[in-house]
């Protein structure tokens, strides 16, 4: 199964560069291994790391083939050295959670980083829970504030409302309570049921 896998790999390789990008240009190893042309190499990445992450996810949840957290997790690891965001996310979930691999807060840690590096959401938030908690990182405040607010622009109900609970508390922000209820306000409307219950609760403590 492994090598039926790894063989799909190499042929989705060829595919990406003979699909409308003139497979003329491609070279081939005499031991049969191919390779792209320097200018083909950043949208080749890319399309193999997307792909690589979605076998990657098949072989961990079992979707439709045997589940292999192992093979998963390998595949995972190809997609994430692709710069695939999400198989960076992924990864980082796996080493927090011990899926298909030891828990290893600070390996979780570098994979959120690497995801936040290009913008993932919810790499951005889970980052700021590292650095609120201590978690694989050293313990900042700030920091955490700082990518919860980084969240928060890219409208994710989690930014917001951890954004909230930074301003509420005083967590490496001036405390505010008109910024946390603005947050989670926002929170709120975009169906976060946490930030709903604490807007009540400060609600509540305005009519006293």
């Amino acid at each position: 199964l492994k090598e039926t896998w790894r063989g799909w790999d190499d042929y989705m390789g060829v595919e990406a560069v003979r699909k409308g990008r003139g497979s003329r240009n491609m070279s081939f190893a005499s031991n049969g291994s191919w390779s792209a042309p320097p200018e083909y190499s950043r949208v080749l990445r890319k399309e193999l790391g997307q792909k690589r992450g979605e076998v990657g996810r098949m072989l961990l949840r079992g979707d439709g083939v045997q589940a292999d957290s192992e093979e998963g997790i390998l595949w995972l690891r190809r997609a994430a050295a692709d710069g695939n965001a999400d198989a960076q996310y992924e990864l980082a979930k796996c080493h927090e959670e011990g899926k298909g691999v030891d828990v290893d807060l600070h390996s979780a840690a570098i994979w959120y980083q690497e995801a936040s590096n290009h913008g993932h959401g919810k790499a951005i938030c889970a980052l700021g829970y590292c650095y609120a908690k201590g978690e694989g990182v050293e313990q900042d405040q700030e920091m955490a504030a700082k990518l919860f607010l980084r969240a928060a622009q890219l409208k994710m109900p989690e930014g917001q409302y951890n954004l909230g609970v930074c301003y509420a508390r005083g967590r490496g922000v001036k405390k505010d309570m008109g910024r946390a209820e603005e947050m989670y306000t926002k929170a709120s409307m975009n169906g976060h049921k946490a930030a709903t219950s604490n807007l009540g609760l400060i609600y509540e403590v305005l009519k006293t």
